[in-house]
């Protein structure tokens, strides 16, 4: 009798360790064959070969998107992480800008900027008590409205598959040293009791996290080259604007309070497209803006020398400046209106096309055309600019733009009414995204 029990004391243990790896090699099976299926499915030689989903969202790929950057008609970075630098014959205009995303909105980002503009080239944004340049912050949002990968390449594909058949293996052997304890001592007791419980519990589990931690390696998009995406984008911004009247100092001040700023802003919404291929890359903005202004924002008054008259008239001092074209004074507005609202509209669109030298240069130009919104009190006149010219884009690798540069010239806020030669600059820009920095995977 005590033989028996004896037995049963030893066999018991036995048989609930038998039991318990019996399940962990099914669970191997299991974990194995989900594996396998998914380096199966992937091999294009395969019949009834079907391609993965091409479908692209902004989290896989705004930072190739973004990191060529173009500037629109306010020579601001408008989208992406960059900071850029705009000389015309005047003024130099400084933008940075930032994107932020969210893991539960792959699909919209969330960005905001800055931009300073410097009208002598004096960059002493703010001495003496008061701001001396126009300074503008901007925030905005931008929905995807379409996304997809574009290039599919067979051999990129069975080189991406060999490396992922490899990164499988190398995980599945982790848990397939459960299957002889004995043998392997990579993992304590402790690592190996909760390998084994993870495993039984959900094979399937397992494979899927191998699956998407592969994934997320360069790796699982070798095969596509490209992208083609489009969104739309909203956004608004708040300007403090600096001005100086030449002789504000014959004002009284008991009659009149004198000001050195003005307060303007923006809405804008636009519709963005980029599209990348082996060979070509194109770039398109189509944009609307609604814009409140002051009275010296008319194109008229573009270096002008505004003055104020040293006699005051109801309580008023009057702004003029000397027009060349009939030998007298001209008179436009009083000192109290400066802070009147003006609005006005702009339209127009920004596009980019970059072939030769492996996309790294192309030609950029930029349309826009301005017009008064409702009341016209100040004369304001319809006016457009068109520029163009040269691109040069830095690689830092096939996808990833180190730098921007564009040389634009042509006419800029050229009234309808006049020739368009006395309008004429040339601007120069670099821009460079902040994903520069980033050190290569």
């Amino acid at each position: 009798m005590k033989k028996i029990l004896l037995w049963t004391a030893i066999a018991i243990p036995s048989f609930v360790f038998s039991q318990s790896q019996q399940q962990i090699d099914d669970a191997l099976i299991i974990l194995q064959k989900a594996l396998q299926d998914e380096v199966n499915i992937r091999n294009d030689q395969a019949p009834g070969f079907v391609k993965p989903n091409d479908d692209l969202t902004f989290k896989e790929v705004y930072k190739k998107v973004f990191s060529t950057v173009v500037l629109g008609k306010t020579d601001a970075v408008a989208n992406g992480s960059a900071f850029s630098y705009t000389q015309d014959n005047n003024k130099g205009t400084f933008s940075v800008n930032g994107i932020k995303t969210f893991k539960k909105f792959e699909n919209t980002l969330f960005d905001g900027g800055l931009s300073i503009k410097s009208k002598d080239n004096s960059y002493a944004y703010y001495q003496k008590g008061k701001w001396s340049s126009d300074i503008t912050i901007k925030f905005g949002v931008a929905i995807k409205l379409g996304g997809k990968k574009m290039y599919w390449n067979s051999k990129d594909n069975t080189e991406a598959n060999k490396a992922r058949s490899a990164y499988f293996e190398k995980e599945f052997q982790k848990y397939n040293q459960l299957s002889d304890v004995k043998k392997h001592i990579t993992f304590d007791k402790i690592q190996l009791d909760s390998m084994k419980e993870e495993l039984v519990a959900s094979p399937s589990a397992i494979a899927t996290k191998i699956m998407n931690a592969y994934g997320d390696t360069n790796d699982a998009a070798k095969p596509y080259h490209g992208y083609r995406i489009s969104w739309i984008n909203f956004n608004a911004s708040y300007t403090n604007s600096s001005f100086a009247i030449v002789n504000d100092s014959v004002m009284v001040d008991a009659i009149q309070e004198k000001f050195s700023s003005v307060s303007k802003g923006t809405i804008e919404s636009n519709y963005n497209f980029h599209l990348k291929d082996l060979n070509n890359f194109f770039i398109f903005q189509a944009y609307g803006r609604i814009n409140r202004v002051s009275i010296l924002d008319n194109v008229d008054l573009i270096d002008k020398k505004i003055k104020v008259s040293p006699i005051p008239v109801n309580d008023d001092y009057s702004l003029y400046y000397y027009n060349s074209d009939i030998g007298a004074a001209t008179h436009f507005a009083s000192y109290s209106d400066i802070h009147r609202p003006v609005v006005t509209v702009d339209y127009g669109f920004n596009f980019a096309f970059l072939k030769p030298f492996e996309q790294q240069l192309g030609i950029n130009a930029k349309v826009n055309f301005t017009t008064p919104y409702g009341d016209n009190d100040y004369n304001f006149s319809r006016n457009y600019s068109v520029l163009f010219g040269p691109i040069i884009r830095l690689a830092k690798d096939k996808i990833f733009s180190a730098a921007t540069f564009t040389i634009n010239l042509g006419f800029e806020n050229a009234k309808y009414t006049e020739n368009a030669w006395d309008r004429f600059v040339v601007k120069a820009s670099a821009a460079i995204p902040f994903n520069v920095f980033e050190k290569s995977k």
